[in-house]
This record gives C-alpha cells, structure tokens and sequence, in this order.
C-alpha cells in the first residue's frame, strides 16, 4: 500500500514498471551494478523513509 501512495503522491501517479519494482523491492539498481550491494544481500526497504528516498530517485521524479 506504500508504493502505491508513494507512487500516486510523488510520482503522480507516474510510475513505470521499472520504478515500482525498485521501490517493492528496495534495490538500488546503481548500487548493485557498482558492486557497492551483493545482490544476495539486496531487501524490501523497511522503512516510508528508504520508499521515499528511492522514489526521489526515480526518473519520474527527477523529470518534475
């Protein structure tokens, strides 16, 4: 219910399938490509802070 908030909130209800992945998992796709996160070790995020941080990430957001 989370991402879905986020996603109408944030993103305005403009989020790619990319993005929502990212968010319902919690993997950064950068760390994990730069090696900085195994991802063996990659979790949903836990918390609506680390939600939000990623959304701010997302391309949607970033076109605003």
């Amino acid at each position: 219910e989370q991402v879905e908030a986020i996603g109408a909130t944030l993103l305005q209800g403009e989020m790619t399938p990319d993005t929502y992945s990212v968010l319902m998992t919690g993997s950064n796709p950068f760390t994990v490509r730069a090696g900085m996160v195994p991802s063996s070790t990659v979790r949903g995020p836990t918390t609506l802070v680390e939600l939000i941080g990623l959304a701010l990430g997302a391309p949607e957001f970033q076109r605003r």
